[in-house]
């Protein structure tokens, strides 16, 4: 599957917002909008597997999917070299 670009804070959020309005995809994406779903920034472990858990539990399931694929993986960020 191909990476969307933006990841989760992009990406995501723009598919997320694409969908009817309800409660829970305005939860989803206010937490993707916190990092708390990217790969770097997020403060659980394992972010991707709990954003694919809570997409199912709000019905999202194709979102979902593309979350396995890999469609919403974040870039590292830059490494800094000292000089």
């Amino acid at each position: 599957m191909k990476r969307e670009a933006g990841g989760t804070k992009g990406a995501l959020v723009r598919e997320l917002w694409a969908l009817p309005d309800s409660p829970a995809r305005n939860q989803l994406v206010q937490r993707a909008l916190k990092g708390m779903y990217h790969d770097f920034e997020s403060p659980h472990a394992l972010p991707k597997m709990m954003l694919v858990d809570e997409l199912m539990a709000a019905g999202f399931d194709a979102l979902a999917a593309k979350a396995k694929g890999g469609a919403f993986d974040d870039e590292p960020p830059p490494r800094r070299i000292p000089k």
